[in-house]
């Protein structure tokens, strides 16, 4: 059966009934809560918020077989998305990981057999997603910008992305596998389960970040890409 997707005419409030995890969208597109029984096109006009590009990162953070037509990708705002992807970066770097970094300390000292190994196994995931996310920032975004502007990098393309768009999503599943599987029994449960929702959660939305710069932006940027070729 098909699902029923998000649409325009939807009042807000029930897409964070559907999805309570889409809270984290709207913070990123700085839309604050309060919307009462406005729809989705009455508060997105409020935040100046494209509503079709909303829908479609609302869609795709909600449900997985949700795939957007390729004229909806064409026509997706570059510096919108590409606005959306720099506030996730800040999302995981600034407040997700350091949140998970201080249950897993204080989890640490209730076995401190092993702390060291929990926390070097977390600090080196920190160093890879800070250098995934920096490459992203510094490098991949510039440059599609850019493009936006015609002036496009001949040394870059965004196969070279593509090629090395790491998966950072795995070493979770091991720390989660460390906290499930071989953590001895003794300590707070209470604080575990924290940990692991936390760890669930971050996954979670990495899967979606990764999906959504496969499925929209590296289409987005090819097609920038062709642009640039045909008006040389």
């Amino acid at each position: 059966m098909r699902p029923h997707y998000f649409t325009a005419n939807m009042k807000m409030a029930d897409l964070i009934h559907t999805n309570h995890k889409l809270l984290f969208v709207f913070s990123r597109m700085n839309i604050k809560q309060g919307f009462g029984d406005r729809s989705v096109t009455e508060v997105c006009e409020m935040y100046d918020v494209p509503v079709a590009f909303f829908l479609m990162i609302c869609n795709s953070f909600t449900f997985s077989d949700y795939h957007p037509d390729l004229s909806e990708i064409l026509n997706c705002p570059v510096e919108a998305l590409l606005d959306y992807l720099s506030r996730s970066h800040v999302y995981y770097l600034e407040y997700r990981l350091p949140n998970i970094d201080k249950s897993l300390r204080s989890l640490s000292f209730q076995s401190p057999r092993h702390a060291e190994m929990l926390q070097h196994f977390f600090s080196e995931y920190q160093k890879e997603v800070h250098a995934h996310m920096d490459y992203e920032d510094e490098v991949v975004f510039p440059y599609i910008r850019n493009l936006v502007h015609h002036q496009e990098d001949k040394q870059y393309s965004i196969h070279t992305f593509e090629e090395h768009h790491d998966d950072i999503e795995t070493k979770l599943n091991d720390l989660k596998n460390i906290l499930l599987k071989y953590l001895p029994e003794e300590g707070n449960d209470f604080e575990r389960a924290q940990v692991l929702t936390n760890l669930f959660l971050l996954e979670d939305d990495l899967n979606n970040h990764s999906e959504m710069e496969e499925k929209i932006l590296i289409p987005v940027v090819e097609n920038l890409e062709k642009k640039s070729h045909h008006a040389e």
